[in-house]
């Protein structure tokens, strides 16, 4: 489960870059394997990048 406050869904939202929010930490990993997270640290970031291309409405 990630989390992060609700600036930085909205920063992430309006095409902020997702490595620097995992990298300076405000998006976090909850719950969940952390080894398992890092190994695929690559896919996660890329597909948060694909998510802020995504239409929505607050």
């Amino acid at each position: 489960m990630l989390t992060a406050g609700l600036a930085t869904w909205r920063n992430l939202r309006e095409g902020a870059d997702p490595g620097q929010a995992v990298m300076y930490r405000r998006l976090r990993l909850e719950r969940g394997d952390v080894l398992a997270f890092f190994r695929v640290i690559y896919f996660f970031v890329e597909s948060l990048a694909a998510l802020s291309h995504v239409p929505a409405e607050p």
